[in-house]
């Protein structure tokens, strides 16, 4: 018997124990079919999952100096650089237990030491395995808050977006001087609450150690010296002039 569409002859061949009869050179151009739409939309599937991941880097407004870089872009030049950068890549690649943790990260010392290049890879890192993160710099965050003053918008509503809302919260040059108290106090209060709902949070700052303890007080500056918290000081002098924190 020849098989109707090609006029090939038909072969027999026994599928789960039953004999049938079909058509062997068209079954391998059906089976090269399949293939290739299954190939096709991996591809679109990877496409549309890359094109996600792009948006979501461009979202969190890290600029363009840092976007796309790698723990691979780090430079290794001192110890101090090596164990940074080795503790921040084992927070991206261990962050479930991390998360589970409500770990904090304090990147702090010199300006020009690369906190922020870190703090930007890890925000992209945990984008590319599938995370939510939150970036912001102090000023932004408390911009953002400070302009529900003048809309209908709830103030609590804006706090809470950092201090409950963002599954891990990056925020960058903590010890900045702000204009009020209230301000500081407004900070005091997400990592806080951050603190206590066992959230993730990541900071860098440019202040020394006894800077942090006096601009947070002490209760505060323990926790990021307690088993959840990890105080990263960058000491060196120079990593690298593309990098600067």
């Amino acid at each position: 018997m020849n098989c109707d569409t090609c006029g090939t002859e038909m072969e027999e061949f026994e599928c789960f124990g039953i004999v049938v009869r079909a058509c062997k050179k068209c079954t391998d151009e059906l089976q090269l079919y399949h293939d290739r739409i299954a190939a096709e939309r991996t591809e679109e599937q990877r496409a549309t999952r890359a094109k996600e991941i792009s948006e979501k880097i461009e979202a969190l407004g890290i600029g363009e100096r840092y976007k796309g870089l790698t723990f691979d872009s780090y430079s290794e030049e001192h110890a101090g650089q090596k164990r940074a950068k080795s503790v921040c890549k084992q927070a991206v690649e261990r962050f479930d237990d991390f998360r589970k943790s409500g770990t904090t990260i304090m990147m702090y010392g010199k300006s020009g030491t690369g906190k922020t290049m870190l703090a930007t890879i890890m925000a992209q890192e945990l984008i590319k395995a599938g995370y939510a993160v939150e970036y912001t710099t102090v000023l932004r965050c408390i911009r953002s808050i400070r302009q529900t003053f003048k809309t209908d918008k709830d103030e609590q509503q804006a706090i809470d977006r950092y201090s409950k809302h963002a599954k891990t919260l990056i925020i960058e040059e903590v010890g900045v001087k702000v204009a009020t108290d209230y301000e500081n106090a407004i900070l005091f209060e997400i990592l806080d609450d951050r603190y206590r709902n066992n959230l993730p949070t990541i900071i860098t700052s440019n202040l020394n150690a006894e800077g942090l303890a006096e601009y947070f007080g002490e209760r505060i500056w323990r926790r990021f010296n307690t088993q959840k918290g990890i105080s990263l000081k960058f000491d060196w002098e120079w990593v690298d002039k593309e990098a600067k924190a």
